[in-house]
């Protein structure tokens, strides 16, 4: 099981060819993402475009952020402060919700990276 961040779901929204790779990565394997993830696809969204993705994440289990993933988030964007190599908060959230429930992220965001820990597929 695979946790997708926003840019993931974009891509499989559009149904870009980034979108068919993601689609060939998680195969059957029902889909997850953050509460995070959820707040940043539908902020700016309206009328046709929000009812998709509303309906969109019918289908999607949502993890939300919990005390191990505060935790585990703080010690990501420490280690991030200390070697200069800071990413936006809600990235850390993701990244602290991933490690915690030890499942893998995809995404197409290359600044995961940095989080040596986090086990990630870059599309």
């Amino acid at each position: 099981m695979y946790i997708l961040d926003s840019s993931a779901l974009i891509e499989l929204l559009r149904e870009s060819p980034s979108g068919k790779r993601i689609a060939d990565e998680i195969g059957d394997t029902p889909a997850i993402t953050t509460a995070f993830t959820v707040n940043e696809l539908l902020i700016g969204a309206k009328g046709v475009q929000r009812k998709t993705i509303e309906k969109l994440f019918e289908g999607v289990e949502v993890i939300v952020y919990d005390k191990d993933s505060a935790i585990k988030s703080t010690e990501i964007e420490e280690m991030l402060m200390k070697k200069g190599q800071a990413i936006n908060k809600v990235d850390i959230f993701i990244a602290g919700i991933c490690m915690t429930n030890k499942k893998p992220l995809i995404t197409l965001d290359k600044h995961f990276k940095r989080i040596p820990e986090l086990t990630a597929i870059f599309i």
